[in-house]
């Protein structure tokens, strides 16, 4: 059974066709709504699909922190799988029936295709390659996979109250913990809102596991050092400007992070910011886009080849 979870604060509008869509599929699941002290119309809808259908459960409490609405849902849950849903989002039809065979095989991740993300082959493999594929960028997503309540159970995992990227930190720990994996072949959600960056919150996260968190995962050091790279680079450095000012202070603590991926964009910030300054390089690397080679590449072989067309037509007409 699916448990579906769905932290839900003043998103009436949005809700009802995340819902419907739901509550159209076959096969077994339950609903938890996780109503956090919303003013709109979300409270009374949540208890409206509550009355007429009994797979929903809901939980109305005062705002609170992202962190507790989604540890009540996890308690709450009883389905051997759960996936966090945004109220944003919705189901594509007929995918709780597609995806039954997959959570009959017990993986601790069955990663799903979404409509902004698309699994690459089956993931059936030893936790080290599956997060080398996975330290190419950052796991911030939680709509993008359906996680074993039981590995959630076996390894004491929840999201971590507190002032930092709690998604982010929640799916980190999950891959440093998950064992074996498994993917969808065919589209199960639609992923439409992206939330906002709280750059703050970005850098609390940063520092986390590069301190005491990162200690306790020493066999992974190399890749959460990978992934905090990304995050350095392709997020904290480009908002330099939007970080407060004890913040933006403490980039340069980290600035041994370029080194960590090798790759030109981060050798390229790195030059930068040695020749030009933190702030100014962040100004350049928030527009800065990776050069196209191959692009570059066939655009310098027409030229020649142009030229070599110019050049022979020049002899002809000397001729």
């Amino acid at each position: 059974m699916l448990s579906i979870i769905i932290h839900v604060h003043n998103n009436a509008e949005a809700l009802v066709n995340c819902l419907n869509s739901i509550m159209a599929q076959g096969g077994g699941f339950e609903v938890i709504l996780i109503n956090n002290g919303s003013t709109d119309e979300s409270a009374a809808l949540c208890d409206k699909y509550r009355e007429r259908d009994g797979r929903v459960q809901v939980i109305h409490m005062e705002e609170s922190p992202a962190a507790a609405a989604l540890n009540a849902g996890i308690k709450l849950a009883g389905g051997e799988y759960i996936h966090f849903t945004s109220p944003d989002g919705y189901m594509e039809e007929g995918a709780f029936e597609k995806v039954q065979p997959l959570l009959g095989k017990g993986t601790d991740i069955i990663f799903i295709e979404t409509s902004v993300s698309k699994p690459k082959g089956h993931f059936d493999i030893s936790t080290n390659n599956i997060l080398r594929r996975l330290c190419q960028e950052l796991p911030q997503g939680l709509w993008d996979k359906l996680i074993s309540r039981e590995l959630l159970i076996r390894e004491d995992i929840s999201f971590a109250e507190g002032d930092i990227w709690v998604e982010l930190d929640f799916c980190i720990t999950l891959h440093l913990h998950a064992k074996t994996y498994s993917a969808t072949d065919f589209l199960f959600y639609h992923h439409t809102n992206e939330q906002e960056l709280d750059f703050s919150k970005i850098m609390l996260t940063l520092s986390k596991w590069t301190g005491p968190a990162e200690a306790a995962y020493e066999d992974y050091q190399q890749i959460i050092h990978r992934w905090m790279a990304a995050m350095y680079s392709d997020l904290l450095l480009p908002n330099y400007s939007k970080l407060p000012a004890e913040y933006a202070n403490s980039m340069s603590d980290f600035l041994w992070l370029l080194d960590v991926r090798k790759a030109r964009r981060d050798k390229v910030a790195k030059a930068l910011q040695a020749v030009l300054g933190l702030r100014i390089a962040s100004y350049i690397m928030a527009n800065y886009r990776e050069p196209n080679l191959h692009r570059l590449r066939v655009e310098f072989w027409r030229g020649v080849n142009n030229a070599k067309s110019s050049y022979h037509r020049m002899r002809q007409n000397r001729k």
